[in-house]
């Protein structure tokens, strides 16, 4: 999930105390104004799925209350699972699913990917949001820093896994993060094909007057964690960051699990 602006006159929060976070104070502030941080995003994630080839299954972790990084997937899988920890942004991810009123409107992100695919403006966002809602069948409990983190899920490998801003953002131990990048893997076949965003350098984020801690990466310790966890990086790009917000830009690359990967969840 996108995070949010300068914190220095919020008040902080325990770590992992998600109790306050508000799914529709996030999305009003960060989601209501299309900004280079999502032109950025939205182009990354459209050129990585335009050449990407045909997958059965993605899995969606920690996306919050949000279904935008999911769009450009929409023609390239079969089935999306959407794992997320907190109840309450599974149930807005489940309002948009079944299109109900006052449900969030990602019309300006299908409007987007809607020109990055040339496709022709008549019908086509109905028929876009149509095969996502189709394709969208599973919203589960999904915790990265339990042993199991989909306890529920029969399934424990997925051809494609995407993560955006959760492993850095939900902790701020080192130790932790490391721990939650390795479930994240291990829930991607071995060889399959794990797309991910992260901040850069940001040690808390700010949603309405709460702070909630993060762990402040930078792109060595990003790469150095992906070859201990035995994943190759296959592309890389540098994403901008608004400058009144606690972090120094963004991440996002493409990375496969070595198919001689045997990695043990702990």
């Amino acid at each position: 999930m996108k995070t949010a602006h300068n914190v220095s006159q919020q008040s902080t929060l325990a770590e992992t105390d998600f109790s306050h976070f508000s799914p529709r104070a996030y999305l009003d502030e960060y989601h209501c104004d299309w900004d280079e941080e999502d032109e950025f995003l939205m182009a990354f994630l459209h050129d990585v799925y335009q050449y990407l080839d045909p997958q059965r299954t993605l899995l969606e972790i920690g996306g919050g209350p949000t279904i935008h990084q999911l769009i450009s997937a929409r023609n390239k899988v079969e089935t999306i699972v959407f794992g997320e920890y907190l109840k309450k942004n599974r149930v807005e991810v489940k309002g948009w699913r079944e299109a109900r009123k006052g449900a969030f409107s990602w019309d300006v992100y299908f409007e987007h990917v809607l020109k990055l695919e040339r496709r022709s403006h008549e019908q086509s966002i109905l028929e876009m949001k149509k095969t996502l809602r189709q394709k969208l069948r599973f919203i589960v409990p999904c915790n990265i820093l339990e042993a199991r983190p989909m306890p529920f899920m029969p399934v424990r490998n997925f051809d494609l896994v995407s993560v955006h801003f959760c492993p850095e953002s939900i902790t701020s131990q080192e130790s932790e993060f490391v721990a939650g990048m390795r479930r994240v893997i291990s829930l991607a076949k071995p060889g399959g094909l794990l797309i991910m965003s992260f901040l850069k350098e940001s040690s808390m984020y700010a949603v309405g007057k709460t702070n909630f801690c993060a762990f402040p990466l930078t792109e060595a310790k990003l790469k150095q964690t992906l070859a201990a966890l035995d994943c190759e990086i296959l592309h890389m790009a540098h994403g901008p960051a608004d400058p009144t917000r606690n972090y120094f830009g963004t991440i996002s690359l493409v990375t496969q699990r070595r198919c001689a990967s045997a990695l043990r969840v702990v």
